[in-house]
């Protein structure tokens, strides 16, 4: 017997939607979510992950991740966009970071794009949370060297083994970094001495409108992303060390947290930067550690995906345990 439909798609294909996703269409007022529509065949970056050189394993990744998007997504694209034009679907955006397709569709849509044998799952967006942070009292005569760093015992690795980051570049996505912060100023990659500045491939924003001033200036709109990368590599050339890798340069992206498109256009970013119109990536300038200190749900799928290829591009990343409370990274 031929298999039951369900609607426009048929049983073996309603299963690839994921249930918090039929939910929320049960709910939804104007009959459409928010969704990614994950394609069923992924970059395959074992070889290029073990390539040595710095350079060509990080175009070798780039590569394979934006060759098999643009390959693999122009079908199930050409559907989301005859959706688009019958009102059914918007805000279409695709990624390649994870081979990948955000969008907000109805039922219709969904299940169509469920019934295409390119696409393995549709997935919901994932709930974002920005860090709060708690502004204390300042502190007239901070330590020179600040009590978290000689925790981890980060002056005995500079003084027993010469190792202060020199050579390598740290970036977080957080929001923003105040580049210019006496503590950051003279690490950040984009100085060029004299007061002179490139943030060229240095700095991404993906909500220019909404952030910063001037949109291809580093901003903080925030705090806690200049706090985050004093910890990461701060000193002000003077009385205060308060970054572990004080001798690392550091460049950084705007991603937390307007939406999921920005936090996951901000990690494309670091495995190719751009210039800063977004241009012509360059996979030899992307960092070696990443931090990123920011919350939600748990459990992403798609996450794990992101990290994968930042991990086979040679990018470490690093989370934050958590921002508030006993036992978590800040509290």
């Amino acid at each position: 017997a031929a298999p039951k439909a369900v609607g426009t798609v048929q049983v073996a294909y309603a299963a690839k939607i994921d249930p918090d996703v039929k939910q929320a269409l049960a709910t939804s007022l104007d009959g459409k979510v928010d969704v990614f529509v994950k394609l069923a065949e992924q970059a395959d970056l074992s070889a290029a992950s073990k390539i040595d050189d710095w350079n060509a394993r990080g175009w070798a990744v780039y590569n394979a991740l934006h060759d098999t998007a643009e390959r693999t997504q122009p079908e199930v694209l050409a559907r989301i966009h005859r959706a688009e034009a019958a009102g059914q679907a918007s805000n279409v955006t695709s990624f390649w970071i994870v081979n990948l397709i955000s969008l907000q569709a109805d039922a219709e849509t969904i299940e169509a794009l469920a019934a295409m044998p390119q696409v393995e799952k549709i997935l919901p967006k994932f709930k974002l949370e920005k860090p709060d942070p708690i502004v204390e009292a300042t502190i007239d005569s901070p330590e020179v060297v600040e009590w978290n760093i000689a925790k981890i015992r980060a002056p005995e690795v500079w003084s027993t083994y010469g190792v202060t980051g020199a050579g390598a570049v740290a970036a977080n996505v957080d929001t923003g970094v105040q580049y210019n912060h006496p503590a950051l100023v003279n690490q950040y990659r984009g100085n060029l001495g004299g007061g002179n500045f490139d943030h060229n491939y240095n700095w991404y924003n993906p909500a220019p409108n909404a952030i910063c001033p001037d949109p291809n200036v580093p901003c903080d709109d925030n705090g806690h992303g200049t706090h985050t990368m004093g910890t990461e590599i701060g000193d002000d050339g003077s009385a205060n060390q308060i970054g572990v890798a004080p001798g690392a340069k550091w460049i950084a992206a705007y991603g937390c947290c307007p939406d999921n498109e920005a936090l996951l256009i901000a990690q494309q970013w670091m495995v190719a930067p751009t210039d800063l119109a977004g241009g012509n990536p360059d996979p030899s300038k992307r960092p070696h550690a990443l931090n990123q200190s920011w919350g939600g749900p748990g459990g992403s799928e798609i996450f794990e995906d992101v990290i994968a290829s930042l991990r086979a591009s040679g990018v470490f990343p690093s989370f934050s345990a958590g921002n508030n409370g006993a036992g978590t990274a800040d509290g």
